[in-house]
């Protein structure tokens, strides 16, 4: 189980990649969605912090175009 769990964090990570590079807001959301679907998969130390550090930049590339918008 920790293989395949292992596969689909990867497989996750590069369809958030993916997403967030569309630049926009919907991209940006779901991005964050596999983000979080990948957190679920009990990530080794490492890749919690890679999941974190991603979260926290499509985070603020969220609040930036939300910022525009208004």
């Amino acid at each position: 189980h920790a293989r395949i769990n292992h596969i689909d964090r990867l497989i996750l990570l590069y369809k958030a990649d993916v997403a967030a590079t569309k630049g926009t807001r919907s991209g940006f959301e779901i991005a964050l969605d596999y983000l979080d679907q990948a957190a679920k998969l009990n990530p080794d130390e490492i890749e919690t912090e890679l999941i974190q550090k991603k979260k926290t930049a499509i985070n603020e590339l969220l609040n930036m175009i939300k910022e525009t918008t208004k």
